[in-house]
């Protein structure tokens, strides 16, 4: 397995880690909180995605 495999498996496995994450911010902290925490993760992709599209930045995570 190459060392970029890895890296992706590893990025491929965080998503999942993360969703776990937002089950409990869910539980411990009310819907109000983990709204706010995917609003904050939405509106940051969609600027990742507008730098990848309009202004031709290379972004890693975007492959």
């Amino acid at each position: 397995m190459s060392s970029r495999e890895v890296v992706l498996e590893v990025l491929r496995k965080s998503v999942h880690l993360v969703s776990i994450f937002i089950v409990f911010i869910y539980e411990f902290f009310g819907k109000e909180a983990i709204l706010w925490v995917l609003m904050l993760f939405l509106v940051t992709v969609l600027f990742l995605e507008y730098l990848r599209l309009e202004e031709n930045l290379k972004i890693p995570f975007f492959i």
